[in-house]
């Protein structure tokens, strides 16, 4: 994949997150808001994983 695609795919992610967040809290929905946070979670750590493969490349 490329790297454009990768940070894409963790946006749309962050992005599906934030707003299935935002509805679980508004409607006082749990269900949609625990996906919500585990959609962001899983962004978070695409994003961290990518991030922290940078570095390590740059240092050496």
């Amino acid at each position: 994949m490329g790297i454009k695609f990768e940070k894409t795919i963790a946006i749309i992610i962050c992005i599906l997150g934030v707003s299935s967040v935002a509805y679980g809290m508004g409607s006082d929905n749990n269900v949609v808001f625990v996906v919500g946070l585990v959609f962001i979670v899983g962004g978070y750590l695409m994003i961290r994983r990518k991030l922290k493969g940078d570095g390590k490349r740059q240092i050496r």
